[in-house]
């Protein structure tokens, strides 16, 4: 009997030692695609149950995340504030009320809701409702300022580790602790005959603010670059579009605060209260009275903007929950204190952050510098011991459906089986997640930067080894 067991033991350990190599031969081949062989690879596949290691190359190796970073910033907001924590927007006000006028200032004051007014979801009616709210405190005439107040983080808060081509764009837009409209203005430019340039037809949201150099003419193929200085309401566009159709041109808020102060004066005369003051932004340190508070305007739950930040890889979402991070260690939000506090969380977790480097919260920055390791151990914690694995794997992207990896894996055995995030920028192409096989969870990162061949063809190796991977796991 004993010497059964020990036959039975010695061809489980073989079988396991070919099935191990037969893994590791996957790998090999994969780095060996054509187009990698001066590129740098991280891989790191793990059971999610066990930790067990199913696959792995230069595992400790940094690389340039991109938008994998989401993945981080929304991993610890889950832990740290909860999925059913929701912003606040406030509206405040100094001085007293009498006789119907309020003999004060009346703040608009930011919680850091990135979501406030966004595209992404039904819209509120924000400014009625706080027409509303002003009215029955019984004010019908201010004799000081609305004033929005963004002071909860930095002032004027750019992201100075982002590329300059990168800072302002419609993708990269400044976070801003009172952002409004994903800090977007939609331009719409008329169709028009081939003599007459392109004509502004009509800017969303409605503003009195912003100043349209209109210089573009008639062209194809379709270009266009927005110039002006940061929080300049003076933009300059360039270009050439077409003459048969309607173009949509975003163009970014370069102060949503002073934005939404100045909607609510509008909305505000509409209905007959008048103010003596004018809208303006408060870039001061001194904030908003905290009270008297009139009205309070809740965002959805942090688990619903965090699945349209990983799903749809919203950068704007990303770098206002960063920041809002900073505030459990301090007053303000500021990237340095939303660095650490990442980091002194996932330390007490027991994931060691020496080696790691997060300068913000989207991955737009390519000083950013995560390696598979650590976002594949990162990724078992969330599924395996976080109370918040439903929310934050909800978040992902379903690899051949939907997302960002809508074609990723699409016609193969693994379509609809794979979670994910992906991140690319230019020579970088990153996927981290999920798959589920054979009823098992598999965590996985796998990072490739600047690689010699298409993206297409990348992203096809890619596949053939996730597929190749999951049959060897299966055998």
């Amino acid at each position: 009997m004993r010497q059964l067991k020990r036959i039975i033991l010695a061809a489980g350990l073989g079988w396991a030692c070919l099935t191990a190599a037969a893994q590791q031969q996957v790998v090999r081949q994969f780095v060996n695609s054509n187009g990698l062989s001066a590129a740098g690879i991280g891989i790191m596949v793990k059971e999610v149950e066990t930790g067990k290691v199913v696959a792995q190359y230069q595992p400790e190796t940094n690389r340039i995340p991109a938008s994998t970073t989401k993945l981080l910033t929304t991993a610890t907001a889950l832990e740290v504030l909860g999925d059913s924590m929701r912003f606040e927007t406030r509206i405040t006000y100094s001085g007293y009320i009498k006789d119907s006028v309020l003999h004060g200032n009346l703040y608009v004051v930011g919680g850091g809701d990135p979501s406030l007014e966004s595209d992404f979801f039904v819209h509120n009616g924000i400014f009625a409702k706080m027409v509303s709210a002003i009215h029955r405190a019984g004010i019908r005439q201010i004799d000081g300022k609305i004033i929005g107040d963004a002071s909860l983080y930095t002032v004027r808060n750019v992201p100075t580790q982002w590329l300059i081509e990168d800072v302002g764009s419609y993708y990269g837009q400044t976070p801003s602790a009172l952002a409004f409209n994903d800090n977007l203005f939609f331009l719409t430019f008329a169709p028009t005959d081939s003599i007459r340039p392109p004509h502004l037809e009509a800017i969303l949201p409605h503003t009195r603010l912003l100043r349209i150099d209109n210089q573009l003419t008639l062209g194809n193929p379709m270009w266009w670059h927005v110039y002006g200085d940061s929080h300049s309401w003076y933009k300059i566009i360039r270009g050439e579009v077409p003459a048969t159709r309607k173009t949509l041109i975003r163009v970014e808020n370069p102060e949503p605060a002073l934005l939404v102060a100045d909607s609510l004066s509008r909305e505000l005369y509409r209905h007959g209260i008048h103010n003596r003051g004018a809208g303006s932004t408060q870039w001061t340190k001194v904030r908003a009275p905290k009270s008297p508070c009139i009205y309070v305007h809740y965002s959805l739950p942090l688990r619903d903007i965090i699945a349209v930040t990983n799903h749809k890889s919203v950068n704007l979402f990303a770098e206002n929950i960063f920041l809002y991070l900073a505030l459990r260690i301090n007053v303000t939000g500021d990237y340095e204190h939303a660095i650490n506090s990442v980091t002194r969380f996932w330390n007490g977790k027991g994931l060691d952050c020496s080696h790691i480097h997060q300068v913000d919260g989207s991955g737009l920055s390519m000083k950013n510098a995560l390696n598979p390791d650590f976002m594949t151990n990162l990724l078992v914690y969330m599924k395996r011991d976080s109370k918040y694995a439903d929310a934050f794997t909800a978040s992902l992207a379903t690899a051949g459906v939907n997302g960002t990896v809508k074609t990723f894996l699409t016609g193969t055995p693994l379509q609809g089986k794979m979670l994910a995030k992906s991140g690319s920028m230019d020579r970088v192409q990153n996927f981290c997640g999920y798959i589920i096989y054979k009823q098992k969870w598999y965590a996985f990162t796998i990072m490739v930067n600047n690689f010699d061949c298409s993206r297409k063809d990348l992203r096809k190796a890619m596949s053939t080894f996730f597929n190749n991977l999951m049959k060897q796991v299966g055998n």
